[in-house]
């Protein structure tokens, strides 16, 4: 990526005044559901058969989803998804805060759905991440049932595709409900 910038193959501007706000504004949004289809796409590659039992399996070792377990991949899947980066400094232009403030918010919300914890929603907007975003209890029955919910911000890709696992609403309700933390997921392997 740096080097991209450095021999100005990228759409990287240095100037906010090159754009407008509006435009830096949905430049992150159009990010994040980029990074989406992206990941989704990779993520439910990894999990053929072969991918997923030479590379993406490292991942789903994580007996107890904690932060450290967004980083317990195979060298090769990190390369596939930080990819993505430099791909998209080649086609979006971008100035350099809105890539770092995308790395942290990506990286915080990764964060977030390893570690075992939901967040605690308003009741009047309980049903909002169901609708629109994957939540920590939807990446947690990803590692308990690896056949579903490949997204990694929002679900309208499983949904689209059938590959929603059919409890995640009634799983989200119980534990929203409940406040408890999610259970430690036994390792499983495809049969």
């Amino acid at each position: 990526t740096l080097l991209l910038i450095a021999v100005q193959w990228s759409q990287i501007y240095w100037q906010w005044t090159d754009r407008s706000f509006l435009y830096s504004i949905g430049s992150l949004a159009l990010l994040f559901l980029l990074q989406d289809a992206y990941f989704y796409g990779t993520h439910r590659a990894l999990h053929l058969p072969f991918l997923y039992k030479k590379f993406h399996c490292m991942h789903h070792r994580s007996l107890v989803l904690n932060v450290w377990s967004s980083f317990s991949v195979h060298p090769l899947e990190k390369f596939i998804e930080l990819l993505f980066y430099p791909l998209m400094i080649c086609a979006i232009p971008l100035h350099p805060l809105v890539l770092m403030a995308f790395l942290f918010m990506s990286t915080t919300i990764n964060f977030l759905g390893h570690s075992g914890y939901e967040l605690k929603w308003h009741p009047k907007v309980k049903t909002l991440p169901l609708l629109y975003g994957a939540t920590t209890v939807f990446h947690d029955l990803h590692h308990r049932s690896p056949r579903y919910n490949f997204g990694l911000y929002f679900t309208y890709l499983d949904a689209l595709f059938t590959t929603e696992h059919p409890n995640y609403k009634n799983e989200f309700h119980k534990e929203v409900k409940t406040g408890q933390q999610s259970s430690p997921m036994p390792y499983l392997e495809y049969e």
